[in-house]
């Protein structure tokens, strides 16, 4: 008679179900480190245009030491700095255009943080453009 033993079926099936015990894990940690590198890729994105917008804009803006401004995507994207989409890696979603970049001067650095997971403190703040 030819064909397998009941043995060897379950032989076959027990080895698949150990190499997917091992694998599924690997693979769901592997995609989630990717999407969290993504998304800090993303908001070095965001910053980088923000600087290339201070750069190209220095002496028209106030940026004596002490000062801040914040700009939003929005406006990087309408002033033609940043691509129409920028995308949330965990939830797929465009980064909402009133996201803000607060740009600052700190004892003679200029200073940009992205306000999307840290709390940014918007108070008496001036928004560019409006």
């Amino acid at each position: 008679m030819k064909g397998f033993t009941l043995i060897e079926v379950m032989g076959v099936i027990i080895i698949i179900g150990i190499l997917a015990a091992i694998t599924v894990p690997v693979v769901t940690n592997v995609l989630k480190e990717n999407q969290e590198k993504l998304y800090e890729v993303q908001k070095s994105n965001i910053e980088g245009s923000a600087k290339n917008f201070v750069s190209e804009n220095l002496f028209s803006l106030d940026l004596d030491e002490g000062n801040r401004f914040a700009i939003t995507i929005g406006k990087l994207k309408e002033l033609g700095y940043l691509e129409e989409s920028v995308i949330k890696s965990e939830t797929k979603k465009d980064f909402t255009d009133d996201t803000a970049i607060i740009v600052e001067n700190k004892n003679g650095d200029i200073t940009y943080t992205v306000c999307i997971d840290v709390e940014c403190n918007l108070d008496n703040i001036t928004y560019y453009g409006e």
